[in-house]
């Protein structure tokens, strides 16, 4: 009997469906969909909104304790391995939360392993048996490094993830400098995206606070400082559990430990099925791996056993023991092996305590190498997360052939993607030894930090090219290289160098929406060069004070830029004056027009429409000058937006007719998205969206694709917009649920507003007060929190017309009264609040109305969303 693979979330749905006897129109009419969303859906082009998906697995017939699996599957949450097989009758595991307790699905992030677990059965049911027990809430691996904690905890978590209902997580600690950026790290693996003024461990908490969740945090060793906080995780998150590795205890209250030790390793060469013994197995599976015709014999049997023995089943020890069978016989690597354990003295090493044994086996391959090649491989220490070809060749020096030397050797290992990598703990061993050589080091560094900030800067072009995609994946690969390299440059005072990758490395940070992590790292370099430019002005030398004041304005710009993307206009505005007071002087540049046109949008932000039109035009002045298309097509397009809001139509449909002529010109998807958010209103108005529709559908295919979910979420909503004036509803209400969940998951308060704006005016026109309600008001609120009255006034339009269709018609009118005399307010507010304000007046008394002004008046915009009043 053959057994059909599901690959994905549609494949499976297509399956199921046959096996109820339902075809893709038999389900479309049950489910209320078109034929052509079913058609999307099975082939993967796009995930079903929670509504369509919660009625598709009614009609599927998916069993109650599947459902929230299956939603998630269905929203991509899950892979669809999740689900079980769509057969005629369902097993489903029993979980250890009760589905009543389900809430919403955080999303899973666990790496595959390459290659199966070998042994580690009696931990493994140690672990999840104690992952089950209520009383244990965090349980740390402790052991020596090498002993395979993380393996173990990967391990634990696949086989634990479906068991609970909220799934599992990894995170990795090992790049992690310092206990304050735990939060933030565990943010980011978790897809989590801060914004607005609550401190980033609050929000993190919240999002947390119900969710059945199993957390792995690994390598946590050298952050045992900050763990305080997972104390604190526990008591805010009663659900989390947390699975931790470190190689000393966390030392909290809530912590379980478990000891991890070595395989088990055989007592003599006696043992019956010695190739089952689980020390034994690996180092056969890694010996036939290194040399595909290695075989055992019994004459190995004496030799492979003291292997074992002598590393005391260290499970990194026995893999790069065995990959020496490609030179050496089993006995002679026993001989080298015991001529570097000769210091031992029963069970402690004469080595730092994160060495002990493993220092051993890398002491040996360290001695075998030739000079050339102990030179290379210490250089090679210097990259994290990974490296290229052509990075080792003009950092270390590493050719192709001594690669491949490393690469046989065990020491550096080659992924399937071409790129190498070195394990964390032979890089460490590796680092002593280049520092070692202060010179070598400091060289070595400077050329680390070089090549990557130069890649950024070769990068640019591309960046903002219809090959956006494949520079976001190249540069991501290296992403903890690029972080490295700006950090010593920072500290070694590179500014040209600094001021060269800023660009780049803003619009890489924005394409991955690292807002946080973009404003710090401006901010940090910021820091230094006011140091220099303070001791400058103090000795009152002048050579490159220009320099220096150019550059500081730079990374200002930036650090104020991602300071506005999460919501705080008003601390992004002082630090836009403050970079412009230092960038005015020196005459035109693209950073001056950078500056002008994103501190417009800042006044465009507050309700400040002249001072927004001001820096628009300056700013295309400026951009002109210096010839920068990409920053044209911008302040074309914000200053459109400004037109469109004091209702100059046709001058804002002009004006931002010309920035999508440049977007299209440039190819860059993620500008088209951007400024086709603003077209996708006025060309509303005017009547000329459709004409645009291929552009921004292929616009929102490539935002797929690169998973810009910014992208994705502003594309959705222009979308949107384009199947509600087509007369598709339900289609519109669907990809607007959708942006509603990837904008809140980027943080872009602004974008989040915008969609819940556009799907309460939606469900109001479908009568589903309630929904329009709910979404207009978390729009209002949070655009009142982070000072954007446009939007929020915006949302008081749309929350009168719900109370006025609920019959709360001086409730209603109270709220118009306040919306037409706010000197913030749109010409199309206006517009709209005037007409809704004299239908309702209509059905007021005179007396009525004089009341209801008078309230407006006594009364907060607070008090009037609040409590309604019935009339």
């Amino acid at each position: 009997m053959n057994i059909e693979v599901i690959t994905t979330f549609g494949h499976w749905v297509k399956s199921r469906r046959k096996i109820l006897d339902l075809t893709q129109e038999m389900l479309a009419q049950q489910v209320g969909c078109s034929l052509a969303a079913i058609k999307k859906i099975e082939s993967g082009e796009r995930h079903p909104s929670r509504q369509i998906a919660g009625l598709m697995a009614d009609h599927l017939k998916v069993p109650t304790k599947l459902r929230a699996t299956f939603i998630s599957a269905a929203r991509g949450e899950y892979a669809a391995y999740a689900l079980p097989p769509p057969t005629q009758d369902f097993f489903v595991p029993d979980k250890i939360f009760p589905d009543s307790l389900q809430s919403t699905i955080i999303r899973t992030s666990l790496p595959t392993p390459v290659a199966p677990l070998i042994g580690r059965e009696h931990e493994l049911t140690e672990i999840m048996g104690l992952m089950q027990d209520p009383r244990c809430r965090l349980l740390t691996l402790t052991g020596l490094g090498g002993i395979g904690k993380t393996r173990l905890a990967l391990e634990s978590a696949h086989r634990l993830q479906t068991i609970f209902p909220d799934g599992a997580g990894y995170v990795s600690l090992i790049g992690v400098s310092s206990p304050e950026f735990i939060i933030p790290t565990i943010a980011d693996e978790l897809g989590i995206t801060f914004s607005g003024p609550t401190s980033p461990k609050a929000q993190l908490f919240k999002y947390l606070k119900m969710k059945h969740y199993l957390l792995v945090l690994d390598n946590l060793e050298h952050l045992i400082a900050g763990v305080e906080i997972l104390g604190e995780l526990l008591l805010q998150a009663p659900k989390i559990r947390l699975l931790t590795t470190s190689r000393e205890q966390l030392h909290l209250q809530a912590e379980w430990v478990l000891e991890i030790q070595g395989l088990p390793v055989p007592q003599s060469t006696q043992v019956e099925d010695l190739e089952n013994v689980s020390s034994v197995a690996l180092f056969l599976q890694r010996a036939r791996q290194a040399n595909v015709g290695f075989t055992f014999s019994s004459i190995d049997r004496p030799a492979l056993v003291r292997i074992c023995q002598l590393v005391k089943g260290l499970p990194l020890a026995i893999e790069l023991a065995a990959a020496w069978t490609r030179m050496l016989t089993c006995q002679e690597i026993v001989q080298e092996i015991e001529c570097c354990l000769d210091f031992l003295s029963g069970n402690t090493f004469d080595v730092p305590e994160r060495h002990r044994s493993i220092t051993a086996v890398f002491d040996h391959s360290w001695k075998l190498l030739s000079p050339d090649e102990q030179n290379t491989l210490k250089r090679l220490s210097v990259f994290q997360g990974g490296f290229s070809r052509e990075a080792a060749e003009q950092i270390a020096g590493a050719t192709l052939q001594m690669l491949a030397v490393l690469v046989d050797k065990s020491l550096v290992r080659r992924s399937g993607t071409g790129r190498y990598d070195i394990h964390e703990l032979i890089s460490q061993y590796l680092l002593v030894q280049l520092n070692n050589n202060e010179e070598e080091e400091r060289v070595t560094r400077e050329q680390h930090s070089r090549y990557y900030l130069t890649l950024l800067l070769d990068r640019e072009v591309i960046l903002k090219s219809q090959r956006q995609k494949a520079a976001v994946t190249e540069l991501m690969a290296d992403i903890d290289n690029i972080r490295l390299a700006w950090n010593e440059a920072i500290e070694n005072g590179m500014v040209d160098v600094l001021v060269q990758a800023s660009g780049p490395l803003y619009f890489f940070y924005e394409l991955n929406q690292y807002f946080i992590e973009g404003a710090t790292c401006f901010k940090v370099c910021a820091k230094m060069i006011q140091g220099r430019l303070t001791v400058l002005r103090n000795k009152n030398e002048t050579p490159d004070k220009k320099n220096l004041e150019i550059a500081l304005g730079n990374m200002l710009n930036y650090q104020a830029f991602f300071t506005l993307r999460p919501g705080n206009y008003r601390e992004a505005l002082l630090l836009f004056q403050d970079s412009l007071a230092l960038l005015r002087p020196h005459g035109s540049s693209s950073i001056l027009a950078f500056g002008l046109i994103h501190k417009g949008a800042v006044h465009m932000a507050l309700g400040e429409l002249e001072a927004a039109s001001e820096l628009f035009n300056e700013g295309l002045t400026v951009s002109y000058i210096t010839k920068d298309s990409w920053l044209q097509a911008m302040a074309f397009g914000l200053l459109g937006g400004v037109l469109h809001n004091q209702g100059k139509y046709q001058e804002a449909y002009r004006s931002i007719s010309e920035s999508i002529s440049l977007c299209q010109s440039i190819g860059d998807p993620y500008l088209t998205i951007l400024m086709g958010a603003y077209y996708s209103h006025t060309a509303q108005v005017v009547g000329h969206l459709l004409e645009t529709q291929d552009l921004f559908s292929e616009s929102l295919r490539i935002a797929r694709e690169s998973g810009n979910r910014w992208g994705i979420g502003t594309g959705l909503m222009i979308m949107s917009t384009i199947a509600r004036l087509q007369g598709n509803d339900l289609e519109a209400r669907s990809l607007l649920e959708e942006s509603v969940v990837l904008n809140r998951e980027v943080g872009d308060l602004w974008s989040l507003a915008w969609a819940l704006n556009d799907l309460s005016f939606l469900s109001l026109k479908q009568g589903d007060l309630q929904t329009a309600e709910r979404c207009v008001l978390e729009a209002f609120t949070s655009m009142v929190e982070a000072g954007n009255p446009v939007v929020a006034l915006e949302a008081l339009v749309i929350l009168a017309s719900i109370r006025s269709q609920s019959g709360m018609n001086l409730d209603a009118f109270e709220i118009t009264v306040y919306i037409l005399q706010n000197p913030s307010i749109t010409t199309e507010s206006r517009n709209r609040a005037e007409k809704l304000q004299a239908e309702i007046a209509a059905m007021l008394t005179a007396s009525e109305i004089e009341t209801a002004r008078a309230c407006a008046q006594a009364r907060s915009i607070h008090d009037l969303i609040g409590e309604p009043q019935t009339g």
